[in-house]
């Protein structure tokens, strides 16, 4: 247990609660302006899903594969500027699929062309069609707009088929934007010719993917460590000098005291105040909701209607589909 009791709880602070990316990037931002930040995690160690295990010589990551610039070269440099030479810096990354009994290995989109060419010509002329559309409405429901986007006959003989094998039977249940992680955000359906005729369009250009991973590159580096898994991450938005003095594991908020509609201060589980300058919450928002309605913090949440479970499955057989 971190004891609190190093600061001066008179004094005003900047609490950043949850040390997850965000929590992290929030108070390096903060501290670098304002040294009287505190960042409070209620695990054992910093990162949220910044975290991996070792088995033999090998790392797997639990949440992100990599980190990529964002493109602002403000906060680009206030999150990789310690970057040093022991982390790999990739211009783009490789991907692929498995459609159809082959191996794509130039992109993680789908290429429909392998299905029936004859259902490419359709959909290039379905999507020139889309094109037109000056207002693209959009549901909530992902079904809907996978029809939307790719049409019905489109959807019910390519999309449908490879959602169930991800989530199952309840793809109806699927939100929107749930696409983004199938890699069915986009679809390849012609020549690069053709591609890049379509992308031309801003409607398209969000429905048809490059033939190549390396075309549509942004620029933007995306880095991992040459050694160790994705946690290492985690040091980038750490000074260890500040440890156990401004940021604290084993800490959670229990009571959060409202004075004149402004936060006064926080309660953390061992029973220290700590006046508050700005607070900024990252951690689950039902959380920050029972504290303030003085409820007690449920440990166990309602199991969802539908999940799936993601497999690394290597064979020396070939893979029946």
């Amino acid at each position: 247990m971190v004891n609190c009791s190093e600061k001066k709880m008179n004094k005003k602070y900047n609490i950043i609660v949850g040390g997850g990316i965000i929590g992290l990037l929030a108070f390096k931002i903060l501290n670098s302006f304002d040294r009287n930040t505190i960042l409070i995690e209620q695990s054992n160690k910093l990162g949220g899903l910044l975290t991996s295990f070792k088995f033999g010589n090998n790392y797997f990551d639990h949440g992100p594969h990599f980190l990529r610039e964002t493109g602002n070269k403000k906060l680009d440099s206030i999150m990789f500027k310690s970057i040093k030479s022991n982390w790999n810096a990739f211009k783009s990354l490789p991907q692929s699929n498995y459609f159809c009994g082959t191996w794509n290995k130039n992109s993680s989109y789908i290429d429909i062309r392998k299905k029936n060419k004859n259902l490419s010509l359709y959909l290039i002329n379905y999507l020139k069609n889309l094109s037109q559309t000056k207002n693209l409405k959009t549901y909530q429901n992902e079904i809907k707009n996978f029809n939307l986007f790719y049409s019905n006959k489109i959807t019910k003989l390519i999309i449908l088929p490879i959602l169930k094998k991800y989530v199952g039977r309840n793809v109806e249940l699927l939100k929107q934007k749930s696409r983004f992680k199938f890699a069915l955000n986009r679809l390849i359906v012609g020549s690069p010719k053709i591609t890049n005729k379509l992308k031309d369009n801003k409607i398209l250009d969000n429905l048809v993917g490059f033939n190549y991973y390396s075309d549509g590159v942004t620029g933007k580096k995306n880095y991992y460590p040459k050694n160790g898994g994705i946690e290492n991450f985690v040091d980038l938005f750490l000074n260890k000098k500040d440890a156990n003095k401004s940021y604290f594991t084993n800490t959670s908020i229990k009571k959060i005291k409202i004075k004149e509609n402004k936060i006064f201060y926080i309660e953390t589980n061992n029973n220290k105040k700590i006046f508050v300058k700005k607070l900024i919450w990252t951690g689950p928002a039902d959380f920050l909701k029972q504290i303030l309605e003085n409820k007690k913090t449920k440990k166990h949440f309602d199991i969802p209607k539908y999940y799936w479970y993601f497999f690394h499955l290597e064979s020396k057989k070939k893979f029946k589909s």
